[in-house]
């Protein structure tokens, strides 16, 4: 991997990760287009570092706000205690599904399904403070599944807010606050098997992998308020279907 490769791919998770669009299927996918190995555990460890910052000074005013709100502590808590849940169940799928670049255009394509739910006509009265407990495991059960590449996780966890009954803007606040641990236990994670398999890697590769991913994760926080507020989900979902469609005449 050199510098170039290091530039696209921190774009690329930076942009996807928070787009629902999945940042794991686009990372695989550009790895295969430029014809390099998947990201090593360290340098997507850097790369989540990146976007890890890009959440925390984008809402580090509501994170400041709810700092002692205990209830949506703990119903966040529990979302992602349930996605944990379902990764210690699935794991050894999730790994095989990592390894199997055939499967990634049908994920796009069931993220593409998926985000069409955003135009279901539903009563939508549910905010931050009024979500329930069950709600939250029902994110948390949506977030797990979005673990396999091409399954967006912000879409999942956005759109699975909708559907429980929260406001646009609420639901886009849950989605990205849920991000925090999510981003967090994964950097973790990724941490703990680096130590344990530790490995040099170029240090130009790492600033710039974690530059690049922070500054377009920072760009693609703010365009998908954007498109929250406009109501236009539709242009994601034409884009996965394209993508996976593209695929899979490619593929098969």
């Amino acid at each position: 991997m050199n510098n170039f490769h290091s530039i696209i791919l921190g774009i690329v998770q930076g942009l996807t990760e928070f787009l629902p669009i999945s940042s794991s299927g686009h990372l695989l996918l550009f790895s295969k287009i430029l014809n390099i190995e998947p990201p090593s555990i360290l340098f997507d460890l850097i790369l989540h570092l990146g976007t890890l910052i890009a959440v925390l000074i984008y809402f580090r005013k509501l994170i400041i706000q709810n700092i002692k709100n205990y209830k949506l502590i703990f119903l966040i808590i529990l979302s992602t205690l349930i996605t944990g849940i379902l990764y210690l169940i699935f794991n050894s799928y999730f790994e095989k599904s990592f390894e199997e670049f055939s499967y990634l255009p049908f994920f796009f394509m069931i993220t593409s399904f998926f985000l069409l739910f955003f135009y279901l006509k539903n009563k939508r009265t549910k905010t931050l403070n009024s979500i329930s407990f069950y709600d939250a495991i029902i994110i948390g059960l949506f977030q797990g599944i979005a673990i396999l590449p091409g399954i967006s996780r912000s879409g999942f966890t956005f759109i699975s807010s909708l559907l429980v009954g929260m406001k646009d803007e609420d639901a886009f606040k849950y989605s990205f606050l849920l991000s925090i641990p999510a981003i967090l236990l994964s950097f973790l994670y990724k941490t703990y098997e680096y130590i344990k398999n530790p490995f040099p890697m170029s240090p130009s590769n790492l600033i710039l992998g974690c530059l690049f991913s922070f500054i377009f994760g920072a760009l693609s926080i703010n365009l998908f308020y954007r498109f929250v507020k406009i109501r236009k989900f539709i242009y994601f979902s034409i884009y996965l279907f394209v993508l996976g469609l593209i695929l899979i005449i490619i593929i098969f």
